[in-house]
């Protein structure tokens, strides 16, 4: 079980992101001018932006520990992203305009390598010895589960007219970290991706351990049927 779904999440990382870069990638200027306004703000920022920066960072980590606690999924991506919006939104109801905190273009790079080398890390040979059927079942499995999921975000983009590449990394079944960084460089719909990859996980746990009790259920009937007809044939 573990080796197949680290399969489908390293397929699903290491495709999906590409993917969208080089096929669905559509720069635009509002992306663009947008993306350069950042930047030059982020060289020059002024201390309300570097103590919001300071304040957004505090409730980030109170946030995180909190959605620890609460078990949600993916707490620290889930905790920190809600908190921020919480402390965002309530500094800029009290000032009556928006207020933009500083955050560095390299912040956003160093997320990423952080992110790249905590995959990286958690592969080890070992873990690929003596295991080549479960991983060819796993790799075609995982390969047709991307494929389905590519044509159902197409066929929900052209229903809703959602972004392509929103559609796709919402709808991807990877990390929500690494869909999240992805739609934060594109410049797409980070709100939209991490809810939709919530909703999944959450219906995933919800479902999924009634239905295999179920299954066992049913199973240990069938088992018990058939142990009790053979002892009446025997009898």
């Amino acid at each position: 079980v573990s080796l197949i779904q680290l399969t489908r999440v390293l397929l699903v990382v290491m495709t999906i992101p590409f993917l969208v870069i080089f096929l669905f990638t559509k720069q635009n200027g509002a992306a663009q001018t947008s993306a350069g306004a950042v930047s030059a703000g982020a060289l020059h920022p002024g201390l309300t932006p570097v103590l919001l920066t300071a304040g957004f960072i505090l409730a980030a980590w109170l946030a995180s520990k909190g959605a620890k606690r609460l078990k949600f999924p993916a707490p620290w991506l889930l905790g920190s992203m809600i908190g921020v919006a919480a402390a965002e939104i309530g500094v800029s109801a009290l000032a009556g305009k928006d207020m933009l905190a500083w955050w560095p273009p390299e912040a956003n790079q160093l997320s990423q390598i952080f992110l790249g080398a905590t995959i990286g890390s958690k592969m080890y040979k070992s873990m690929f010895t003596g295991v080549t059927r479960v991983l060819t079942v796993g790799f075609i499995s995982s390969v047709g589960l991307i494929a389905a999921m590519i044509l159902s975000a197409i066929a929900v983009s052209k229903l809703t007219g959602i972004s392509m590449i929103t559609s796709v990394l919402a709808f991807s079944p990877g990390g929500i970290a690494e869909m999240a960084a992805t739609s934060i460089t594109l410049h797409e719909d980070s709100t939209f991706v991490v809810a939709v990859q919530v909703i999944r996980i959450v219906l995933v746990i919800a479902m999924l351990p009634p239905f295999y009790r179920l299954l066992h259920h049913l199973s240990q009937l069938k088992r018990a049927h058939g142990e009790r007809g053979r002892a009446e044939r025997g009898t």
